[in-house]
């Protein structure tokens, strides 16, 4: 029985080595089976503000700390905002391997109805949609941004616009 419970013990100990071991705080990069890698997206909000209705390019440090890209505008000016995303030779901290993986959800619901958010590819990414108007999100919608580091510095992100199904 003292042996039953001693290994009990053992195992418990080891699970619990193994747990800790492999929680990280968000942000940090997470290895799986060897080769394939994903970053855990942080759990903030970047609020987008175009109150011309014009462009917005991204940068690195705005996506760093964010998985969700809320879109506001204001005006007549917000018939179309162009969001770029940033060139991939910016991007050494946000997925600094070949196989890592961050996601974004893109929140246009607050916009008007005939609103039209286009996303832009920045150099060296790759826009990958089921249609070829996955890059465009309407007011009231959604899109969710999944990207990836290619084995080269290049960057492939699948858009998929998402709609309100309430």
């Amino acid at each position: 029985m003292k042996t039953l419970k001693n290994t009990i013990v053992f195992l418990l100990i080891l699970v619990a080595i193994f747990a800790v071991t492999y929680i990280a705080s968000p942000g940090e990069v997470h290895k799986f089976f060897g080769e394939r890698t994903a970053v855990q997206p942080p759990k903030g909000v970047l609020n987008v503000v175009d109150a011309n209705g014009g462009t917005y390019t991204l940068t690195e440090a705005e996506l760093l700390g964010v998985s969700i890209l809320e879109m506001n505008a204001g005006g007549a000016g917000q018939a179309i905002i162009a969001l770029t995303l940033p060139a991939t030779s910016t991007l050494t901290s946000l997925m600094p391997n070949a196989g890592d993986y961050r996601e974004w959800l893109i929140d246009a619901s607050a916009l008007a109805a005939a609103t039209t958010t286009t996303v832009t590819a920045g150099t060296g990414i790759n826009l990958i949609g089921v249609t070829t108007d996955d890059d465009l999100i309407d007011g009231l919608e959604w899109a969710r941004l999944s990207c990836w580091r290619k084995e080269n510095t290049d960057v492939d992100c699948i858009t998929s616009e998402l709609i309100n199904v309430d």
